[in-house]
């Protein structure tokens, strides 16, 4: 599953000429992948202009996709709130 979320439709889109722009990152003391996901105009699909940030845990990858390159801070913030509920 984690291939076609997020090699196929975050890192390398299918329908893309090119990757992505993707950073590795921490988030609330956590490895996580901030993504600049190809414009849905250029091949970017679902996910296309999005910020994407990814993170596995474990065996299960957490994505949250949020449109426009400058909701970045608010896909972070998302994120770490997700990581904090996970740990519990």
């Amino acid at each position: 599953m984690r291939r076609a979320v997020v090699q196929v439709g975050i890192q390398r889109p299918v329908n893309a000429h090119e990757s992505s722009s993707c950073r590795p990152t921490h988030v609330a003391a956590r490895q996580v992948l901030a993504c600049k996901v190809v414009a849905y105009e250029r091949g970017g699909g679902v996910n296309g202009g999005h910020i994407a940030y990814v993170w596995d845990d474990a065996r299960v990858t957490y994505v949250i996709s949020v449109h426009g390159y400058a909701n970045e801070p608010r896909a972070r913030a998302m994120m770490a709130a997700l990581i904090a509920a996970a740990a519990g």
